[in-house]
């Protein structure tokens, strides 16, 4: 196309045509949501909100308590801020049961939920999420490709004699799944007897915890990838495919 001086939105539609065109054969399809899975995405939206505005006003209570003291005024504001937290915690309740509904109404959806949540660690919020990113766990070929979208598979770099660069995690990747995928593994390293015998060994063997923690995120991974390829609920005698 050359060097491009002049600018209008005709230019720019036939530039990205011709890109598009250019490297067609690395398009990939397009697939929608499924209803039920775009409802179960928009109830997760809404629970979010619902759980932020309750911290927020959680946090504005306890900080007017700590301040003002003897205030009649702050005191009627205080206890409508608990009542509205109070209010806040319901409307949870019931969304995460319209959620669990959603979930139940579809049978690939029910499916999914249930080999997830029979992995140790992996419980309603943790499945929900990752169904919903996921595509109902389509859109994933290979435990890899879902370390790297939650930032736990490190990259090397590399540029001329520089070499020594170690690997790291790239910044690229869903922070909310990775943070659930953390919580999943620490209550997998306290109820897993497996896990839990795994993450007290390698303590003793002077391994950081948070490395320790990463290594059972990944094979939480693992037994995901297991139980949806087999269709069948997670077995400890399992034995893992990468």
């Amino acid at each position: 196309m050359g060097i491009q001086r002049k600018k209008s939105d005709k230019i720019d539609s036939e530039q990205l045509a011709l890109y598009a065109y250019h490297f067609r054969n690395r398009a990939k399809q397009y697939s929608p949501l499924s209803k039920g899975l775009r409802s179960l995405q928009l109830l997760y939206a809404f629970r979010g909100r619902l759980i932020k505005s309750k911290v927020s006003l959680s946090q504005a209570s306890i900080e007017m308590r700590a301040v003002i003291k003897r205030n009649v005024t702050a005191r009627f504001i205080y206890e409508k801020n608990i009542q509205d937290v109070r209010r806040l915690e319901k409307e949870i309740k019931y969304v995460e049961h319209k959620m669990l509904e959603c979930i139940e109404q579809g049978l690939a959806l029910a499916e999914s939920y249930k080999l997830l949540t029979s992995i140790i660690g992996i419980a309603f919020v943790n499945a929900s999420v990752m169904i919903i990113y996921t595509g109902n766990l389509t859109r994933f070929i290979n435990t890899r490709q879902y370390a790297c979208y939650t930032d736990m598979a490190p990259f090397g770099k590399s540029s001329g004699s520089s070499k020594n660069f170690q690997p790291q995690v790239s910044k690229i990747a869903n922070k909310e799944l990775k943070s659930l995928l953390t919580q999943a593994a620490k209550c997998a390293a306290r109820h897993d007897p497996d896990l839990r015998e795994y993450y007290n060994r390698k303590k003793e063997e002077g391994k950081q915890g948070w490395l320790i923690i990463n290594n059972i995120r990944n094979k939480l991974i693992h037994r995901t990838f297991a139980v949806i390829e087999r269709r069948e609920p997670y077995c400890k005698d399992f034995s893992f495919l990468n």
